[in-house]
């Protein structure tokens, strides 16, 4: 026994030959910078070698550790650490090898350690000021990181304190690293070094680092092989971390994103953000995803939010609805698809429940409690641009196109098609005029129906004043009865008030107005050829010239009017019923009359109820010189089919003596008539005995006209 002075050290060391064993007492290894310290013993036996050493130091550094490790043990481990591991103090080292006969080495190290700086990855920037906890047990290598930051080109550092460094199995031909990351720092500090080798997210994105205002904390699980160099394939990573204190105006293309929290999630396909904020002050609910897997250049992800849509969201996104009068709110959802190299494309859907809706100058409403569908697509950039408005509810159903100024206000909206319950199917252009001003109106074609209006949409025609221009294709009064075309400008406005020119079915050309009475809309109409508006009409063939005047007015239902026909200087001609009344009468005189130059008469008067399919008349009278005529009874508009009953009374001029004891258009002496059947070729049945009836009496043997 006797102490050992080496070149890099002394040692206390006692040998013992039988059998074999070597003491080490205290053995001192020393490079001069520091000191290794060992004890322990080494044996011989019968059935192999025992070891058991133990080692400590007070403080050493990775440059003296890496001296007395040799090259063969564990070499991947020891180069990659030779490489990466740049400097710092390790102290209070302490270590322990056990080797017994039959069972493998085991290995116990621990150290903790200050002023480190490692280089976790090759391109990324290193970890300075490191503190922390080493442990290598049974070939696990786990680094605790108690302190430590990485230095970002923008935004600061990065804090990395609490993570956690772990290689597995040291011992393995290709050691891999799990590393369970933490980070504090802010949101352009973490991207811009995500933005190095072999990431590259933002420009793969096409993004710049400072794309939002942020702090931002995160956790990561990152394992990846101990290579020299490393491609972003060979890193597997996952990271969920929390956004906090966000301003952004280019997540949202154009428009200011705000939010308390943010949670972040990244894997190596995609990016996600998820929370409550603000667009423009807007309160929102949002997803956004964007990839950043190779191949995905100019995609700059997919945001889906949820918002109230009311009037305030409107005002805020800078967007005037012009005449469509807002109340209430619903929810909504908004589908993007962001682009970084141009606009972004939207599409906004709602079931409107909650959110009162109303259109005056068509006369709709859609009160908050009712639903719908609505649907707006169009793109997002320094403005909003709506290419397409789909809209569903209460009796309306549009589609068309806004056009909006570049302040987000509307400059115009054109409408394919427009429909308001079964009285409006047309295409429609507004225009607004100004702030609070009416918006202009132009109905391009389509039809209305007079039908059914005032029970559209639950609200009738009741509107602000908006004008309209009329261009419609037909205005329909009843069925057969039709103005086509239609043209005027009217204003809505508890009905339709206005001036038009149109032609009867197409025909004959008249001119009218029409009014507000009682919540609907009164009619009046001219024709400076009272004969030609007659027959096209359909009410009367045969007749010509004359001029007439006509005034219809709301009944009480969708459809019904109430009204009065005057002509004057009507003559009628070639009019089958009339030509076989005569016929039965043998009045030749007449029948050559009509079948030649026709029977002119000088006043012909109606009063008449328009019903959806029917035309009733009450006490119509025809007068002229020749004849007079009263008529009343119903006309079927959709079968072309008649019921009616009247007075003929020839010589009328003379017999007109005795009618102030009669109808209008009876004489003191007439024939009692009816006209049944085909409108076109009706059967004519004639009393020739009712002449003997004064006409004072004849109301007693009169038929009940038919009624509604």
């Amino acid at each position: 026994e006797a102490p050992v002075r080496l070149d890099h050290g002394a040692a206390d060391l006692r040998l013992r030959l039988d059998p074999f064993t070597l003491t080490v007492g205290q053995a001192v290894l020393s490079d001069g910078q520091g000191e290794l310290r060992l004890t322990g013993e080494v044996a011989a036996e019968a059935d192999g070698w025992r070891l058991a050493l133990d080692a400590g130091a007070p403080q050493t550094d990775p440059a003296t550790v890496l001296a007395l490790w040799p090259p063969s043990a564990v070499p991947g481990t020891r180069r990659w650490i030779a490489a990466n591991v740049l400097s710092g103090t390790l102290f209070d080292l302490s270590g322990a090898l056990r080797v017994a006969p039959g069972t493998a080495p085991e290995i116990a190290v621990g150290y903790d350690f200050r002023d480190a700086e490692v280089r976790v990855m090759r391109h990324l920037p290193p970890v300075t000021g490191g503190r922390g906890r080493a442990t290598l047990i049974d070939g696990r290598y786990t680094m605790v990181l108690d302190a430590g930051r990485m230095l970002a080109e923008a935004g600061g550092a990065v804090d990395l304190s609490g993570s956690v460094f772990d290689v597995p199995d040291v011992a393995s031909d290709l050691p891999r690293a799990e590393i369970a990351l933490k980070t504090d720092s802010s949101l352009t500090a973490a991207l811009t070094v995500l933005d190095r080798k072999p990431f590259e997210i933002l420009k793969k994105s096409g993004q710049r680092a400072d794309l939002a205002e942020a702090a931002l904390t995160t956790e990561s699980e990152i394992a990846f092989d101990l290579l020299r160099d490393i491609a972003v394939e060979d890193v597997a990573f996952r990271t969920a971390g929390v956004l906090s204190g966000v301003r952004s105006e280019a997540l949202v293309p154009g428009r200011m994103l705000t939010a308390e929290r943010l949670d972040l999630t990244v894997d190596p396909e995609t990016v996600r953000l998820s929370g409550t904020g603000a667009v423009d002050g807007v309160p929102v609910s949002a997803r956004w995803a964007r990839p950043i897997a190779p191949g995905r250049a100019g995609d700059a992800g997919q945001l889906e939010a949820r918002l109230s849509l009311g009037p305030g969201t409107l005002a805020a996104l800078g967007i005037d609805p012009g005449g469509m009068k807002v109340s209430g709110a619903a929810d909504a959802v908004v589908d993007m698809t962001l682009r970084s190299d141009g606009p972004a494309p939207f599409i906004v859907r709602s079931d409107l429940d909650g959110l009162g809706l109303g259109i005056p100058a068509l006369g709709w409403r859609k009160p908050p409690g009712a639903t719908g569908v609505l649907e707006v697509t169009g793109e997002m950039a320094d403005g909003p641009r709506i290419d397409r408005l789909s809209l569903e509810a209460a009796g309306l159903s549009l589609d068309g196109r806004i056009d909006l100024d570049g302040g987000g206000r509307v400059a115009g909206a054109q409408f394919d098609r427009v429909r308001v319950g079964d009285w409006f199917d047309a295409p429609v252009l507004l225009r607004p005029t100004g702030p609070g001003l009416p918006t202009e109106v132009e109905v391009l074609g389509g039809r209305i129906d007079l039908r059914g209006l005032g029970g559209a949409g639950g609200g009738g025609a009741s509107g602000g004043g908006e004008e309209i221009g009329l261009a419609l294709d037909r205005l329909i009064l009843a069925d057969g009865l039709e103005l086509a075309p239609f043209t005027g400008r009217v204003r809505a406005s508890g009905g339709l008030s206005g001036r038009f020119d149109a032609r009867v079915n197409g025909g004959a050309p008249i001119r009218g107005a029409l009014i507000p009475r009682d919540g609907g809309t009164a009619v009046r109409i001219d024709a400076d050829d009272a004969g030609r508006t007659l027959a096209d009409a359909r009410v009367l063939r045969g007749a010509e010239g004359g001029t007439l005047e006509l005034h219809m007015v709301p009944a009480g239902e969708p459809g019904f009017f109430d009204g009065r026909v005057s002509a004057r200087g009507l003559r009628l001609s070639e009019a089958p019923a009339m030509a076989a009344m005569l016929d039965r009468l043998s009045i030749v005189g007449l029948i050559d009359e009509l079948s030649g130059p026709g029977i002119l008469f000088d006043t012909v008067e109606a009063n008449f109820r328009l019903r959806r399919n029917a035309l009733f008349l009450d006490q119509a009278a025809a007068v002229g010189a020749s004849v007079g005529i009263s008529l009343d009874g119903a006309y079927d508009l959709r079968r072309k089919r008649m019921d009616m009953q009247g007075v003929i009374s020839p010589i009328y001029i003379d017999n007109s003596i005795g009618s102030i004891l009669t109808r209008p258009g009876e004489g003191l002496f007439g024939f009692s008539f009816r006209m049944i059947g085909d409108a076109a070729d009706p059967r004519v049945e004639v009393n020739p005995l009712s002449i003997l009836t004064p006409g004072m009496f004849r109301e007693i043997f009169r038929r009940p006209p038919p009624t509604q």
